[in-house]
Parts: structure tokens; C-alpha cells; sequence
């Protein structure tokens, strides 16, 4: 009976330190799951924040030109700053002035983003004779090769803002001129054409002229500021936002975004 006794009670032991090892194994298992997931998170923060470096920076973006042998130049944030991306010449082939391969800063305005594997960039220079000289490049591969725009099928006008929505669905911004507003010419071919997008003015605001910017897009959800003029000055900032991926777009009223 006492032999008997001991081996019951080394029986409820057993159990017991079973159930605690389990315990302990289903614990660490979880911490290590965390601590996992965590490490991921710090990973993709990281990427993330590599990623968006340039968005740091308001854009336009400059450019600078190292070496007036090769056939490409480099976009930093600022005179200075943080490098973007490398981006070829050619796209300022037709332009009309041919000092952009001096080495140094350039006099051009940069605009340009990344979705996926898909890269866009926009180059434009000031107004000259009321309208100013753009074009636009995009590559597939992360910037190993790009495909090169027609300057002559932009949208004529001085740029103020670009953004693409998609690898087909893009956007540029220009400056009030000859009407009053929002000049936006869209591309639904990944900048082979462009046409100009007509944009409904509500009756209370027809006393306005309107400039856009850049668009930003998360996905089909997209917003699109407008800078609003009155006798040629500066009065607030309207949105035009879109669920479609910039297919279709309403005004919005600030403090409803």
C-alpha cells in the first residue's frame, strides 16, 4: 500500500510538471511569435522609411548633374540633401535650352514616386513666354531602364505638381493662365498621351482661380489640393479626392478629409 501511495503521488507530479513544461513551451512559442512579428515590423518600418525619404521633403525635387559625360542625373531632395534616384537625359532632349548636361544643380523642378515596381518622374523648367517645357520618363524595373516621353504630346503650360495614381493612370498640375482653373492634364496610357481633365466648378467659387499640386493616392483612394486665388492672391487650400484610382473625382471641403 505505501509503494503504491508513492507511485500515485509521483503520478500527480508527473502530470503536474507535464502541464507546466507545456505551459512554459506554449509561452515561449508565443514570445518567440512576438518577437518575430516584431522584428517584421522594425524590418518593414525601416523599409518604409527608406521608401518614403523623398516624401519627407515637399517636392518638387532638384537635380544635379556630376558628370556632363554620362547620360544620366541624380534627384536629391534639396541643394544637399538626400539622394532619390538617377534619371536619363534624354528627357530633356527637345528642350529648347542645351546647358542641362553642365555638371552642378540644375535649374529644373523633379516630381517623381514609386508604386510597386512601377517608377514615375516628371521634369519640368520655369515659364518662358507664359508656358514652360515638361516631360516624362517611367520604368518598370526600379530605374534599371527607362521609357522616355514626347515633350510634344505634354500638355502645354508651366507645372506646378504631378502624381501617379497607377502605372496607367497619372496626373500633371499647371499654374492658372488663360482660364481660371485647375489646369490638370491626366494620362490613362502611362504618359504616352495626355489630355486635359475637365474639372466642375461649384457656383460658390466660380470668384476663384484655381492652382493644383501634387496628388497622393493610397491605393484607389486619392486627394488632389487645390490652391484657390482671388485678384491674384492666395486664399486657402481646397481637395478634390477620388475612391477610384483618379478616374473619376469631387470637391471636398477641408475638415471633411
Amino acid at each position: 500500500m505505501k509503494y503504491k501511495g508513492k507511485s500515485k503521488w509521483t503520478f500527480v507530479l508527473t502530470l503536474v510538471l507535464a502541464f507546466l513544461l507545456t505551459s512554459c513551451a506554449v509561452d515561449l512559442s508565443s514570445g518567440n511569435k512576438i518577437k518575430a512579428e516584431n522584428s517584421a515590423l522594425k524590418c518593414a518600418s525601416a523599409q518604409y522609411t527608406s521608401d518614403k525619404a523623398a516624401e519627407e521633403k515637399v517636392s518638387p525635387f532638384v537635380g544635379y548633374v556630376k558628370d556632363g559625360t554620362i547620360d544620366t542625373f541624380d534627384v536629391y531632395t534639396e541643394k544637399g540633401g538626400t539622394y532619390i534616384i538617377s534619371l536619363p537625359m534624354l528627357l530633356f532632349d527637345d528642350f529648347p535650352a542645351s546647358d542641362y548636361m553642365e555638371p552642378g544643380w540644375m535649374n529644373v523642378d523633379v516630381y517623381c514616386g514609386t508604386i510597386d515596381d512601377f517608377t514615375w518622374a516628371v521634369v519640368c523648367t520655369g515659364p518662358s513666354l507664359g508656358s514652360g517645357n515638361a516631360n516624362v520618363c517611367t520604368s518598370s524595373d526600379g530605374g534599371v531602364t527607362w521609357w522616355v516621353g514626347d515633350k510634344f504630346a505634354m500638355y502645354p503650360g508651366t507645372v506646378t505638381g504631378a502624381g501617379f495614381a497607377s502605372s496607367e493612370v497619372g496626373f500633371m498640375s499647371y499654374r492658372y493662365f488663360t482660364d481660371q482653373g485647375p489646369e490638370i492634364s491626366r494620362t490613362l496610357n502611362g504618359g504616352k498621351t495626355w489630355e486635359r481633365m475637365m474639372v466642375d466648378i461649384p457656383n460658390y467659387m466660380n470668384e476663384y482661380c484655381f492652382t493644383p499640386l501634387s496628388p497622393t493616392f493610397q491605393e484607389e483612394y486619392g486627394r488632389y489640393p487645390i490652391e484657390l486665388y482671388s485678384d491674384a492672391n492666395f486664399t486657402s487650400v481646397l481637395y478634390l479626392t477620388t475612391e477610384d484610382g483618379g478616374l473619376t473625382w469631387q470637391w471636398v471641403e477641408q475638415d471633411e478629409l
